[in-house]
């Protein structure tokens, strides 16, 4: 188990081998903490800040109308 705080980088590198003669399946779970969701009117400019969830400096969460969820900063 690892955890970190908020904005902080944590690494974690692990070798996974299948030495037997079936398949290997394995899976990885993240848990960051309490669900984050995000609302937004219909026909509103996605471009502005108050339609938008800044999460961080570089994750600006928004909509348009015909696309699903995406980082705003990029844009």
């Amino acid at each position: 188990v690892v955890s970190a705080s908020a904005n902080e980088r944590t690494e974690i590198a692990f070798d996974i081998t299948n030495s037997g003669n079936g398949d290997l399946d394995w899976n990885i779970n993240f848990v960051i903490g309490d669900p984050v969701s995000f609302t937004r009117e219909a026909n509103v400019d996605w471009t502005l800040p108050e339609n938008q969830d800044r999460i961080t400096d570089n994750v600006w969460i928004t909509r348009q109308e015909r696309m699903g969820p995406i980082n705003a900063k990029g844009f």
